[in-house]
This record gives C-alpha cells, structure tokens and sequence, in this order.
C-alpha cells in the first residue's frame, strides 16, 4: 500500500516541505516517485526511517548527523560520539542561552517573542523580527539564528542546526540560504544579501520581519491565494528599500496571481529595453485593471513611483473586500487621507515640477541642434485632481455616478467642498463641513481621514 507525501505528512507530522528536503538529502527516500507528474509515494518502509528522524531531531542533531546515524544503523560507535559530542555542544548551549537571555530579557517581557502563532508566515515573520533585535545588540549571526529559531516555523526549525554549522566553517548567510532555497524564499535570499551582512543586517531582517506578517508567504501556505494586493505590497516594499523597478518585479511575482506571473519576464525584458512601466503595463490592459495603471502612470509622471506604489496595495484590497456603500465611501475618504501631511498636494506638486523643469533645463543644455523642450508650466501640475480620479475608483455608487461632474470642476480648479455642496444628497453635510474646514487649514488629506475614521 503507497501513501501519498500529504497522508504521510498527516501520519508522520513531517511537513510536505520538510519531506522534500528529506528525499534530497537522501535521508528519507519514498518508496516511489511517478515519471511523469513527480509526485512521490511511500510505504509501511518508510515509517522506521521517518520515526528515527523524529526521534533523533529531539537531541538537535543536524539533518547531516541524523543521516549519518540512519545509514549506520548497527554503528553504536557513530551514535556514541555524537552524543558525547552533542552533549557538549548542549551545555554550551546552555551557557550561551543564559547569556543572551540577560541580554534580552526585558525586551522579551515587551512582547517581541510572542507565544501565539497564527501560521507558518506570522512565525517567520517573528523568527526575522527577533533576529534583527539579538543582531542590533551585537550578538553573533550563528547565536541569533540560534535563539530566534525556537520562534520560527517548521520548515525553518529543520535546518537551523546545518545553517548555523555552515555560519561557523565560516560561510555566508546569504550563501547558505541560497543552499536552502526551497526552504527560504527568493524574498529573504535577496534581502539578506552579502552587503546587508556587512552593513545592516538588522535593518534587513526588520524589513522582512514587517513584509511576512503584513503578507506572508507567496502561493499557497496556510490555504491563501495568492492576490494582486500581495503583489503589490510587497513590490512596494522593495521600491521603497531601492531595489531597482525590474529586480522588485521578479521578487514579487511570487506573490502574484497566475495573469502576472505568465508575463513578468516579458514586461522586465521591455522596461531594460527602455519601455516606460506605464507603457508597459497599459500595453497589457486585459491582465492590470485600469487603477492600477492610472496608478503607475501617476507615480511615474509626478517622480514618486514608490509612495504610489505603498498606496496601490492598500487599494487594489479596498477592491477585494469592501462590500458595503458605507464601507466604499470611507475607502475613498482613505485614498485622498493618505496625504494628510500639512501642504501635502502643494508640496508634492512643487517637487514633481522642479523635477520635471530641471531635467527639460538639462536635456535642452546638451542638445546640439536647435530642437528644444518647452518648459513645463507649473499650473499643469496638479495631483490632487489626480488622487480625487484614483479615490472614485473605489467609491460607492451614489459617488460614482457622479464621478464625471466631480472631475470636471476639479480640473477647472474649484474647491472640493464647492463641488460637494452642488450634491447635498450625495454628501452629508458634515462631509462638506469638514472637508472646507481641511482647505481653509491647507490640509485636506487629514481632514479627509477624520472622514473615513467617523463614518
């Protein structure tokens, strides 16, 4: 009788993952796998070989030591100096933990290492956060591996000990993980690079910390799909850390629905060709909603690509989840919200124009014949009527039907608490209020978020 790897997951509490990484160390060898679709199959055989493994990862023997003790099943000599040794190791241990935990102690006590787990992504998001805290104090790499796995998810716990021995021979940490890529994502390999160790490894492994509890795993762990406000998150959190445009798209493919996937290389291929990303995604329109695009192309055009990219995410799931009118209306409020800084518009207007104006200065000082740019006129640069055009897209339908009017006199330059008080019975009359309260303040984007925190 055959077992399939997930009803010998179930039997053996070994996970899928932790069984394929068996089967390539040659630890653990299904009894059969199919030619074609791969997929492996065990037997009463493997049970022995599964409970051994079990048995022995209880003494935190390495994955190569418990193949060593699992190919010399009759070599008492092999188990003897391992344990000898591994005892010594485990009071050294001891001395080390005893150690740290005075390091940390109050800092555990503030909830850093929490004990409640809600998936396998929130306790590797736990493992990189603990991680960075025992690296900002000055604590070894393989120490803080060490301490910060007791935190981690399964798959991370069954090759703690080979990535510390590997640290101590004197390895990288980037290159180990890279060893162990079907353990690690191509998120943290990249991440954790050969600069980060050297210069801001906590910093690093915060980030990953902040994007695997905000996102978690790509494809799907923990019975979640995949969905295009992942992508973007974590696209986001790559631009914003100055990961290069093409670099950040094929990392966060992972996280992206099959439509994304299919085309990534191709769109990567035409930006290092010299395709704006705008043009690139607008070519596609059948696979990227028109938000997103109008999103990108905003990003790209005012020279804030990354701040729009942070808000991207956090719109495409107003799209997912929001159901009701209620729920639609404070989505938009949200959208123009995420300006609240004071001068907000103004300032981001001004910066776009500078931008824009120095680069056309440049560009007419190096041409050699007489073909100019004309310089940008500063009324032309206006996001706010760009962000309101964004904001619709995720309002309700009493907002939405009125969308054309709204843009227009938005483009015509008349205020937004104007445009509401010509529709009293599509906005409530403290929306009004408050919202004139924002532009006599120069602040619309807070009082906008007051909007969505009351309604």
């Amino acid at each position: 009788m055959y077992y399939s790897i997930g009803e010998f997951s179930k039997i053996t509490n070994l996970t899928p993952k932790m069984l394929k990484i068996y089967h390539e160390m040659g630890l653990l060898v299904p009894a059969k796998v199919d030619e074609f679709s791969k997929y492996r199959y065990y037997n009463k055989s493997n049970f022995e070989a599964a409970n051994l493994i079990s048995f022995f990862k209880q003494f935190d023997f390495s994955l190569a030591e418990i193949k060593e003790i699992v190919d010399n099943p009759d070599d008492e000599l092999i188990l003897t100096q391992l344990l000898e040794k591994q005892k010594d190791v485990i009071e050294e241990k001891i001395t080390k933990y005893n150690f740290v935990m005075g390091l940390i102690g109050e800092k555990l006590k503030n909830g850093i290492f929490e004990h409640e787990s809600n998936g396998a992504s929130k306790q590797r998001s736990k493992f990189w956060k603990l991680f960075s805290k025992l690296i900002g104090r000055e604590v070894s790499i393989s120490d803080s591996l060490k301490f910060a796995s007791k935190s981690a998810d399964d798959e991370l716990k069954s090759v703690i000990n080979d990535v510390v021995k590997e640290i101590d021979e004197g390895k990288k940490l980037h290159d180990t993980m890279s060893k162990y890529n079907s353990v690690f994502t191509e998120l943290e390999i990249f991440v954790i690079n050969p600069y980060s160790e050297e210069k801001c490894l906590n910093t690093a492994s915060d980030m990953l910390g902040i994007a695997f509890v905000e996102v978690g795993f790509p494809d799907q762990e923990e019975g979640e799909r995949n969905t295009r406000s992942k992508y973007w998150k974590i696209f986001g959190l790559l631009l914003f850390a100055g990961i290069s445009l093409t670099k950040g798209m094929e990392i966060a493919s992972e996280w992206a629905d099959e439509k994304v996937k299919a085309v990534t290389k191709q769109m990567i291929e035409e930006i290092c060709n010299g395709k704006d990303f705008f043009t690139t995604l607008k070519g596609r329109s059948e696979i990227f909603t028109e938000l997103e695009i109008e999103l990108i192309r905003i990003g790209e055009q005012s020279g804030y690509l990354d701040i729009f990219l942070g808000i991207l995410p956090k719109i495409v799931k107003m799209k997912e989840v929001s159901e009701s009118e209620n729920e639609k209306r404070k989505d938009f409020w949200k959208v123009i919200g995420e300006f609240k800084e004071e001068n907000a518009f103004e300032s981001i207007d001004n910066k776009a124009y500078d931008a824009n104006y120095n680069f056309i200065v440049k560009f007419n000082e190096n041409k050699e014949t007489n073909e100019k740019r004309k310089l940008p006129d500063r009324n032309n640069f206006h996001l706010f009527q760009d962000v309101i055009r964004v904001a619709l897209f995720v309002a309700d339908d009493k907002l939405k039907d009125i969308s054309e009017e709204v843009l227009k006199d938005i483009r015509s330059k008349k205020t937004l608490s104007s445009v509401m008080e010509k529709f009293p019975d599509v906005f409530q009359e403290f929306e009004t209020k408050l919202i004139a309260l924002g532009e006599a303040n120069k602040n619309i984007g807070k009082a906008a978020q007051d909007l969505a925190e009351v309604l």
